[in-house]
């Protein structure tokens, strides 16, 4: 038994006591009898033992709501931090940049069409085979090697006469029969040249007709590589340049896209939203662009 309990049994016993007392003596006191006196008394000392064990309670209570508090205000502080942080916007810079590049067309496609032409189906057939021949010959001539040309078949076309009122009958007035030569060689210029003087054919009744060569770049696929890199290399620059200007400093690249590649004839200007690729011309500039984001720091 500790020193709380004796304490309180001690003053239950004084309590009982000092009723009997009052009990034998036959006496209330405030209207109280000695039995109502006794049990005041063991309330009494029910309520101090209450009211002495209470404050280690309290003190319990207290510590662990301190502790609790403190915790909610320690999160509070790291949400708000985190918060802050995740919404503040990075500071980036976009740029362009832009790498140019003069080409010259390494192949040549060149096309030349021979007609014969005659009231007669078959001598219209013979005047296409003697065109053909005297083609053939003049390419052979001016050293275009065979396995580069190639013939087309031949087709064929009816023309039909008109009446009085300019309306087609169901007449055949004549025939025209149509085959192509196509040249296809990595000697361009030479090609070209030939192809501008093949008219004089004409001269010797050869019915024929000389289309526009097409001038195409084949290494396209690899300088689109070392253009997207140089371009690249263009706008770390100018982004360099500008953050300079500005007081800060370029820290990485965040992102980079591709812009159409653009393949103009020289010195032209001319740019399209979905790329161009000219076959007209010999020589060639070729644009690439890429936009870059960069973080800064």
């Amino acid at each position: 038994m500790d020193q709380r309990e004796q304490e309180g049994t001690t003053r239950a016993a004084n309590g009982y006591n000092e009723a009997v007392i009052w009990y034998n003596v036959g006496m209330a006191e405030n209207g109280f009898s000695a039995v109502d006196k006794l049990e005041a008394f063991v309330m009494d000392d029910e309520n101090q033992q209450r009211s002495m064990k209470l404050p280690s309670r309290v003190v319990v209570t207290l510590r662990a709501g301190g502790i609790l508090a403190a915790a909610n205000i320690v999160c509070a502080i790291i949400i708000a931090m985190a918060y802050v942080h995740v919404r503040q916007p990075a500071k980036t810079l976009s740029v362009t940049g832009q790498a140019t590049k003069n080409i010259q067309s390494n192949l040549i496609i060149w096309t030349a069409q021979v007609t014969g032409s005659n009231a007669n189906r078959e001598k219209a057939f013979a005047i296409l085979q003697s065109g053909m021949k005297t083609t053939l010959s003049y390419l052979a001539a001016r050293r275009i090697a065979p396995r580069s040309i190639q013939v087309s078949s031949i087709s064929s076309i009816a023309n039909y006469k008109r009446d009085k009122q300019g309306h087609l009958t169901h007449t055949i007035s004549g025939w025209d029969l149509r085959q192509s030569v196509t040249v296809t060689s990595h000697q361009v210029l030479h090609v070209a040249r030939v192809g501008r003087q093949i008219t004089d054919l004409i001269n010797q009744g050869v019915q024929i007709d000389s289309r526009s060569p097409k001038y195409i770049y084949t290494k396209l696929a690899s300088l689109k590589l070392v253009m997207l890199a140089a371009a690249t290399r263009d706008a770390k620059d100018r982004a360099t340049q500008i953050a300079n200007n500005g007081g800060a400093r370029i820290s990485r690249l965040l992102d980079a896209s591709m812009g159409v590649m653009q393949i103009d004839p020289a010195y032209s200007t001319n740019v399209s939203w979905q790329g161009n690729d000219d076959t007209t011309s010999y020589k060639k500039v070729v644009i690439a662009v890429i936009h870059a984001d960069f973080l800064l720091k």
